[in-house]
């Protein structure tokens, strides 16, 4: 399964979803408890963010949400790790 990049459209914090842009310009669906954070789980509106994507019954809907570091080196190497382990 191949990861995928988006950036977050519009996040509620109090209703603890909202949606993200995907890098092919579709719409998917994301809830608070898919985030991978320790502590409150919110997104920010612009932030990158790399997810996995399956079909809900009202369309794509984002898992395993990871936020990504400020550092694009530690990007690289996330990226590079997630590639490795995908085809091993």
């Amino acid at each position: 399964m191949s990861r995928h990049q988006g950036k977050v459209r519009w996040f509620n914090e109090i209703k603890g979803y909202g949606f993200i842009e995907d890098q092919n310009g579709g719409d998917v669906f994301v809830h608070a408890s898919q985030i991978i954070i320790h502590g409150y789980k919110k997104l920010s509106q612009g932030e990158t963010v790399y997810f996995d994507l399956k079909e809900g019954a009202k369309g794509p809907v984002a898992f395993n949400v990871d936020q990504i570091p400020e550092n694009s080196a530690l990007v690289e190497n996330i990226l590079f790790q997630s590639t490795q382990s995908s085809i091993a």
